[in-house]
């Protein structure tokens, strides 16, 4: 229950938690503390609101929905500050071509029965989709973030 609720947000912790940092060395702290304000606020509403209706579930649909706002945010500002544009406009795509296409899925499944894969074929294709965009990453990317000197 709970797992297939947030399974999809991994994807989203995964990007929220690269552009953070992107943002903290770019100096842009109103990119980052916006965000993060906004995060906090619509999480706990939406916390505040679907937990005593839902329960547990609720309370995980709250942080899925936050991390997705997040995650909108972030690119948002990545596209505004000019920081990578065609990489923000490319997640974004990225992340609402793969929605639609699981909720297709799950909504022409659901007349079958019950298709319990959609948040694991979400976040396969939002992960398979950054490597086709941006590639893997080279030896010498890797290297720089296991160097602590830099």
């Amino acid at each position: 229950g709970l797992l297939r609720i947030l399974a999809p947000a991994l994807p989203c912790v995964f990007v929220n938690t690269v552009l953070f940092y992107v943002f903290v060395a770019a100096r842009r702290r109103c990119a980052y503390l916006g965000t993060l304000l906004l995060g906090l606020v619509v999480g706990s509403a939406l916390g505040f609101y679907l937990a005593p209706r839902f329960g547990p579930a609720g309370s995980a649909a709250a942080d899925l929905v936050r991390e997705i706002i997040m995650t909108a945010s972030f690119l948002y500002f990545l596209c505004r500050e000019g920081l990578a544009p065609a990489a923000g406009k490319t997640l974004l795509k990225l992340l609402l071509g793969a929605s639609v296409v699981c909720i297709a899925g799950a909504g022409w499944a659901g007349s079958f029965g019950a298709w319990e894969s959609w948040p694991a074929v979400w976040s396969l294709l939002v992960i398979a989709g950054m490597l086709v965009f941006f590639g893997f990453p080279r030896r010498s990317d890797l290297l720089l973030l296991l160097d602590e000197g830099s």
